[in-house]
């Protein structure tokens, strides 16, 4: 028997919530924790073996190391926690994963997704993506796309739509973040 892929998780940055974090993830029996770093330190850590997926906090900082990851390691997801002060369109321009809270169980469902390939988008980041497609020039949405992203600004959840519809939360997910990815750079 093969043994089990646990997925490895950095996590950056020195807030108590990065420590709340990082605890619940160590504490996972399908997570590892990879390290917990300082953003000054994060460059180097994922360089020295790419992590599955970095944790950063929603400052300007934790913002840099996530743009520089995706730069780095196309592999490697990211999600910024405790964005609920944060522009949405500095997170869609970032093109990660975004969290309104820091609480360890709602976290760890987002890393948990990531790890299964499922993007994340809050509400607010929704209505931005919304806004971002009606530019000229831009790729147009999907009307499965349309319909989830105008469904998530209003603050319906991924569960909410997918039972609406009966389909799979990833299937949602799937649809959400495909109008994320079209809008980043290449």
């Amino acid at each position: 028997m093969q043994p089990r892929h646990r997925t490895t998780v950095l996590v950056v940055g020195s807030t108590d919530a990065c420590a709340r974090v990082a605890q619940a993830i160590d504490a996972a029996d399908d997570l590892e924790l990879f390290g917990v770093v300082a953003t000054a330190d994060a460059d180097a850590t994922v360089a020295s073996g790419a992590p599955d997926i970095v944790v950063v906090s929603a400052d300007p900082d934790g913002l840099g190391v996530a743009r520089r990851v995706a730069v780095a390691s196309a592999a490697t997801r990211t999600v910024a926690i405790d964005v609920a002060g944060l522009d949405p369109d500095t997170i869609v321009d970032s093109g990660i994963g975004a969290l309104a809270c820091d609480a360890a169980p709602a976290v760890l469902a987002v890393v948990r997704g990531l790890a299964r390939g499922e993007g994340f988008i809050d509400a607010s980041v929704a209505r931005c993506l919304l806004d971002r497609h009606e530019a000229p020039g831009v790729h147009p949405l999907t009307p499965t796309e349309d319909e989830v992203l105008h469904r998530l600004a209003a603050g319906d959840t991924t569960d909410e739509i997918a039972a609406d519809y009966a389909v799979s939360p990833r299937l949602v997910r799937l649809h959400a973040g495909g109008p994320l990815a079209r809008l980043l750079p290449t």
